[in-house]
């Protein structure tokens, strides 16, 4: 059958259909095994990546989106210019996506191709049948479903249909999401098959499926994908209330710690959205006239909008003000919720440690050195102080990053002035602290230190640092003992915030 299909620069290209699942089979002296192609001047040939010496793989699993990952996985890219050369027909629909913890895809990880074709076109949609056919019909070897099975595909769905590997035996079925897919192909692949572990490039069979990242926390992204799993993911669980400030980092919801600055001289504040690693992409202005405040505290919701909020000190007052985030990395109108708090020399958000659901807040006393724990109320206005401890003026830095000794309660990094030496504070899940053990020296050379949330894919917060003689930023990964390990640069410039949250 012939038919014309058009290409991306207007003209048209003339193709023969046969479908691959028939075409000839030629075997080579080194045993390569190539499917012969089935349109008149193709590109390429839709042929493995090595001789092939065991059955196809196992049908894929079904392993639906955990990570935000958006990065292309080298199976995605192999597949789409395997069959982009081959077919000459239809363009690029991409790979990756932004992610949305609402709206799960394996395009966030990296592992989805979309294929622009046009089933409304004779000749397009005799191609995308002739592909899909090829994935998931009999192949050159009699072996069902066998190129689908040996490059990892979970599911393909085109034209009002779907294949699911974990369904195989259903064959296509209607299907009835938001898009039909009348204007693409979209190919799903397992973690075999996005890192070319399947025996379409090695030759062999995966003996055991890679189950990928597990998510820890309903409703969050899992940590990165760091390799392998094969043991079945736990089921995940709500967040416990009392994590501490890491909801606190991601301020435009887009699953990644952010960065807020407010530049020295001016008070304007800057806005740095997080790539997800450690470091920043480019920043934007977010608002003018902070050099008011003289203290400013990111901390989970406290409006009861979902999204992280501000606590800020009037320099002049002593008044404490709540500054809703907006969901893009700005803050909306402030509203006052409390005064005097000038007789305080360190505010810290220290997450939800009394079990109400609500953020509470840390406070140092400036005449005595004592700490102080403040139960938030609806709005983020602090309630009764509790006494927590004295002799935190030995500190010249507190650092609330949350849960990190993974035992549900916020804990606490103190930084003692005289020495430099960095000190562990595990909590004891009523505000208070456990024991304190020193984590690391020479802290000294950091004039700022900032908790973020995890960086590195171990779920446990990370640390920032700015160096006092550079201006450069450091990321520090931290143990399950609250020792921040080797540094990662995290970028430069950084000396012209006064404030860095």
């Amino acid at each position: 059958m012939k038919g014309t299909a058009p290409l991306d620069n207007g003209g048209f290209a003339v193709f023969t259909k046969r479908s691959l699942v028939r075409s000839s089979v030629t075997v080579f002296a080194a045993g390569l095994l190539m499917l012969t192609a089935g349109t008149a001047g193709a590109a390429g040939l839709l042929v493995p990546a090595v001789s092939m010496t065991t059955a196809p793989d196992a049908l894929a699993a079904y392993r639906g989106q955990t990570t935000c990952d958006p990065v292309v996985k080298p199976g995605l890219r192999a597949l789409r210019d395997m069959v982009m050369g081959y077919y000459g027909v239809g363009r690029d629909g991409g790979i990756t996506r932004a992610c949305n913890i609402s709206a799960r895809s394996e395009h966030q990880e990296g592992r989805a191709w979309d294929w622009m074709l046009d089933a409304n076109n004779p000749g397009q949609r005799a191609v995308g049948d002739d592909f899909t056919l090829w994935l998931t019909g009999t192949d050159g070897r009699g072996e069902a479903a066998g190129n689908a099975r040996r490059l990892g595909v979970m599911y393909v769905i085109w034209n009002r249909r779907i294949w699911s590997a974990s369904d195989a035996a259903s064959g296509w079925l209607p299907y009835s999401g938001v898009s039909p897919h009348t204007d693409h192909v979209h190919v799903s692949l397992s973690w075999d098959g996005a890192y070319q572990r399947t025996s379409w490039w090695t030759g062999v069979a995966v003996a055991q499926q890679d189950v990928g990242p597990c998510m820890v926390y309903i409703g969050e992204f899992a940590p990165a994908y760091s390799g392998p799993r094969y043991t079945p993911c736990p089921p995940a669980v709500p967040r416990p209330v009392n994590r501490g400030t890491s909801a606190s980092r991601d301020l435009d919801g887009d699953g990644r710690a952010d960065t807020i600055g407010r530049q020295q001289g001016t008070g304007t504040l800057w806005f740095y959205p997080g790539n997800g690693a450690g470091g920043v992409v480019s920043r934007r202005v977010v608002g003018s006239g902070w050099q008011m405040h003289d203290s400013m505290v990111l901390s989970p919701d406290l409006t009861g909008d979902g999204r992280p909020d501000l606590w800020a000190r009037d320099l002049g007052t002593g008044g404490l003000w709540v500054y809703p985030g907006d969901g893009t990395g700005s803050f909306t109108a402030a509203t006052q919720v409390g005064w005097g708090w000038h007789m305080h020399d360190a505010l810290m958000a220290a997450g939800d440690v009394t079990g109400d659901g609500l953020p509470d807040l840390w406070a140092r006393e400036r005449a005595t050195g004592y700490l102080w724990l403040y139960p938030g109320s609806a709005g983020g206005v602090p309630t009764a102080p509790r006494w927590v401890g004295s002799g935190w003026q030995m500190h010249d830095a507190l650092i609330a990053p949350g849960d990190v000794n993974g035992d549900g309660f916020a804990d606490l990094w103190a930084r003692e002035a005289s020495t430099g030496v960095l000190w562990f504070y595990s909590g004891d899940g009523a505000g208070g602290f456990r024991t304190a053990n020193s984590v690391g020296y020479g802290w000294g050379m950091h004039d700022t230190l900032i908790p973020t949330v995890d960086q590195t894919g171990d779920g446990r917060p990370d640390l920032f640092g700015r160096q006092r003689s550079t201006g450069d930023r450091y990321l520090y990964p931290t143990t399950a003992t609250g020792t921040p390990t080797s540094p990662r640069f995290g970028g430069s410039g950084w000396q012209m915030h006064d404030t860095l949250l």
